[in-house]
């Protein structure tokens, strides 16, 4: 029996983590085009564009998903979509 109270509790720990964890920000609904160039990195494309104090990692992430690149992988003349 008390095995089964840990798994319960267990359970509504990782259920109240995920909830949480998923109510982040909203993806932007707007959203522009931006001609990667030389030198350019998404880490300087973030903390210019978002540098407010909202997590960078998280745009970084955030625009790898939305246009299928990953940080290192970026080359002049490559074209990404970013949030207005």
């Amino acid at each position: 029996m008390r095995i089964l109270k840990w798994v319960f509790w267990i359970f509504i720990i990782c259920a109240v983590i995920i909830i949480l964890t998923s109510w982040g920000e909203k993806p932007p609904e707007e959203w522009t085009t931006y001609k990667i160039e030389a030198g350019d990195t998404l880490w300087e494309i973030c903390r210019e564009r978002y540098g407010d104090g909202s997590d960078i990692r998280y745009n970084i992430y955030y625009l790898e998903e939305k246009n299928g690149v990953s940080a290192g992988n970026l080359q002049p003349r490559d074209v990404i979509l970013i949030p207005r």
